[in-house]
């Protein structure tokens, strides 16, 4: 189906006359986690099963499979447990509430570079699409337009775990590791019980240790106002 697609897809000149949108779609397909696997002789999605056989309409229509809103559904076709998370979480309580900017599953995994979310491609301090999700999330119009904190970036890049990750250290909690992947939640209340314990990385602390973690701030501004004794120990040691 690829190939079949790809004698339109990747042809420079049909490309350019048609100003098709996504110029290497065929060659990013083949790269992507869908495109390998059907390689290798797997069962996978292929170009008809995102964008359907014959009534394959815009990406800005309301009627496409690929429509923003529609993603999710589209994908949930062969990832329903992934789809059902997704639904509960904040973005998609955010889409349905008419904030069409809020991140889809293309926003993290790529489209139509598909990547897996885990794996040497999509390292752990990249899960899923950390880069992406710091700028989004540290944009001015964003954190005024929707309330959110302001110095949530800013505070992780100079936490222990930020300048691991920025280090290099591929094991480095990052936002996905608290705030978790598909099933994104709003804090219910500033309790310190409220923490999520259940990704994975909580999961491996002792228990003594969780519990330790639940106690201490997560977003720390390192000021003298906010954290005089952080301000004063991070100070003397530069």
């Amino acid at each position: 189906m690829a190939e079949t697609c790809g004698r339109c897809h990747a042809d420079r000149a049909i490309i350019e006359k048609r100003q098709i949108p996504v110029p290497q779609a065929f060659q990013l397909y083949q790269k992507s986690v869908h495109g390998r696997a059907v390689a290798a002789g797997k069962a996978a999605a292929t170009c008809n099963t995102c964008h359907a056989s014959h009534e394959i309409l815009r990406a800005n229509d309301p009627k496409s499979t690929v429509y923003r809103e529609n993603i999710p559904t589209t994908c949930g076709a062969c990832h329903a447990d992934e789809r059902k998370a997704y639904l509960e979480s904040i973005h998609a309580t955010a889409m349905h509430n008419g904030a069409t900017k809020a991140p889809v599953c293309t926003d993290c995994h790529g489209e139509p570079l598909h990547l897996r979310g885990a794996g040497p491609e999509f390292p752990r301090q990249r899960r899923p699409g950390d880069q992406d999700l710091l700028q989004l999330h540290a944009a001015l119009q964003i954190t005024e337009k929707y309330g959110l904190p302001e110095n949530r970036v800013v505070s992780y890049q100079n936490s222990f775990h930020g300048l691991a990750a920025r280090g290099g250290n591929l094991t480095a909690a990052n936002c996905a590791s608290c705030h978790g992947f598909h099933d994104v939640r709003p804090p219910r209340t500033r309790n310190p019980r409220s923490i999520r314990v259940t990704s994975s990385y909580l999961r491996e602390m002792p228990s003594r240790r969780q519990r330790e973690f639940r106690q201490g701030s997560v977003h720390v501004s390192v000021t003298k106002q906010e954290a005089p004794i952080l301000y004063y120990v991070r100070t003397f040691y530069s």
